[in-house]
């Protein structure tokens, strides 16, 4: 996942600081780099481009910045040719695009990743006349409206059903199956995303569309029911389309043996009596069975909305006493279900949010377990949009027994996690941390925990953290932002765990500047002897850069000479010994 020097050979110094600046969201980095002529599709060796690891971590700046530099190059005509233009059909090996790891992303709130979604696909269609992105499919047979499912965002379906629906694309796309025999609403009601389910019912999504990847034949219906497994309100959606239809078409032919949409469901009735439904289940199939039921809205049911309605009233108690905790986990153990749904919504933050992260914000580690382990690994709903994962979600919410526990669950099962609870890779959105500003946001988690008191100061939890987001450290320009953090806290042990954590000769000790200023004049000035030798014997240091000068115009040897006699000596054998500066240079 580093950037495929062999295919940008020229200039491959300032490819792969493109690449990995928009990675990590650094902007004045991936301005620099395209001002020395960077290849603006530099991509890694899955072909997966710069623009679109800068979508898929959520750095809109970024984003922006790689669309309208192209725009400037494509308008500036008269001008000699002296920059790539952006490849828009460009694609990873898995059939991803940029269009894609936007939808798919939550590293961004919902706002900021409309925008940069609209803004693709009409810098694509001025410049290259058509709207190829928009029709791209991936590897699995998966369309724009697949993926918006799976992100469960709202408003980028909404989106994307109208835009389909002025290119008269609309139908085929609704109705289109992927690998697994899944159209999109087929998709939406297995992951139990009820409104998103609704949008696409609304919008003509054909209803007695049945899956038959099993080998059997399921109804809608029967998957909404999920064996009593599913999210209730996805299931009444589902019923109340079905009434809707039988009802219209009632009215127009009273010939029961020829109603496309009859008001028996043997099939569903037999999984009701098979796996024991609740009552609910029962209230809502008999009335819809019913010929004295006329209108879809008759079918919601009191009983569910009770039960629902008292547990995210539990849930969001500030101190909850230890016969509230007893209850909610009767609640979960029961109707496991309820952890899947995110009804909850938060009118201060505007964002709806599942039950496990309510229970993460207000810090209840009890709880949170009982929630987790009773969560269905295949269909965890998502934090909101902008936290990534539960994680990073608890980062920001200084939540240092959950992050711990997290942790310690993606060391022990390894082979379970998904990329919704956590993933060593993800940032966030800077915007979520109030009073930040844009000279010292920053979207990488373990910057953020360093700048979190409580959590700074837990010591081996600190050293858990940075290795967990060790994946992260080949990229230089990510770990200059936590390098230059680290030495922020004037804590040597810390720079030397990460030297630890480093490879000799690699990660924390290819950085050898921090804001323009050489690292070997901020250890030094800071007094980390042991840190600096470690930069000198294991980094990338060489005899060229001991004649750099500090801000006061000296160079190392000469600040060297203001410091202990034995600090002094100890260093000229350093540098001796590694055959920097010889006796001769020592006496001058």
């Amino acid at each position: 996942m580093e950037c495929d020097t062999e295919k940008y050979k020229i200039p491959a110094e300032e490819n792969i600081q493109l690449f990995n600046a928009a990675k990590c969201g650094d902007i004045s980095s991936v301005k620099n780099a395209l001002i020395k002529h960077a290849n603006i599709n530099s991509s890694d060796k899955l072909g997966q481009s710069a623009l679109m690891w800068a979508c898929w971590n959520g750095n809109e700046e970024v984003v922006k910045y790689l669309l309208d530099f192209d725009a400037k190059q494509r308008y500036e005509k008269n001008k000699k040719k002296q920059y790539n233009f952006l490849n828009y059909k460009a694609e990873s090996k898995e059939k991803y695009n940029p269009l894609f790891c936007l939808i798919m992303s939550n590293s961004m709130q919902s706002r900021k990743s409309l925008e940069c979604i609209k803004k693709i696909i009409s810098n694509e269609e001025e410049f290259e006349k058509n709207f190829s992105l928009l029709k791209k499919e991936d590897s699995f047979s998966e369309n724009v409206l697949h993926k918006t499912v799976r992100s469960g965002n709202e408003d980028i379906l909404n989106f994307f059903i109208k835009k389909l629906s002025e290119k008269k694309l609309l139908k085929d796309f609704i109705e289109k199956k992927n690998s697994s025999s899944e159209t999109p609403l087929i998709l939406a009601i297995k992951l139990q995303q009820d409104r998103l389910a609704e949008i696409l019912i609304e919008n003509g999504a054909d209803i007695l569309v049945s899956e038959t990847n099993s080998g059997t034949e399921k109804s809608i219906s029967v998957l909404s029911f999920n064996e009593g497994k599913g999210n209730f309100q996805t299931f009444l959606i589902v019923m109340k389309a079905k009434l809707k239809y039988a009802i219209e078409e009632e009215k127009l032919n009273n010939k029961e043996t020829e109603r496309k949409y009859p008001r028996v469901d043997e099939k569903l009735k037999q999984e009701l009596e098979k796996f024991n439904a609740e009552k609910y289940y029962w209230n809502v199939y008999n009335k819809f069975s019913s010929e004295e039921i006329n209108s879809p809205d008759e079918l919601d049911d009191d009983v569910y909305k009770n039960i629902e309605k008292n547990f995210f009233t539990l849930i969001q108690k500030p101190n909850m006493t230890d016969e509230d905790i007893m209850q909610t986990k009767q609640l979960v153990y029961k109707r496991p279900y309820l952890l899947q749904t995110s009804t909850y919504f938060d009118r201060n933050r505007n964002e709806k949010k599942s039950a496990l992260q309510i229970i993460l914000e207000n810090g209840n580690i009890k709880l949170f377990k009982t929630f987790f382990n009773n969560l269905n690994i295949n269909n965890i709903p998502q934090v909101s949009p902008g936290y990534s994962d539960y994680l990073v979600c608890a980062i920001l919410n200084n939540q240092p027994q959950i992050i711990e526990f997290l942790l310690n669950y993606s060391k022990n099962s390894p082979s379970l996690l998904t990329e919704k609870i956590m993933s060593p890779i993800h940032n966030f959105d800077p915007d979520l941390i109030q009073n930040s500003t844009s000279e010292d946001s920053t979207g990488i988690p373990l910057v953020q925990f360093l700048r979190t008191q409580n959590l700074y100061e837990n010591q081996e939890l600190l050293k858990k953290t940075i290795l967990y987001y060790k994946p992260q450290f080949s990229n230089t320009n990510y770990s200059r932002q936590i390098y230059e953090e680290a030495l922020n806290h004037r804590n040597e042990n810390l720079i030397l765990f990460l030297y630890e954590s480093s490879k000799e000769k690699n990660d924390f000790y290819l950085i050898d500047t921090v804001k323009s200023r050489p690292i070997q004049f901020i250890l030094l000035e800071k007094k980390y002897y042991k840190a600096l030798e470690e930069f000198f014997t294991n980094g990338n240091f060489s005899k060229r850069k001991l004649s750099y000068t500090d801000k006061n115009g000296k160079t190392f040897l000469q600040e060297l000479n203001e410091h202990d006699i034995k600090i002094r000596e100890h260093f000229i054998n350093v540098l001796q010994d590694m055959d920097f500066i010889t006796n001769e240079e020592n006496i001058s």
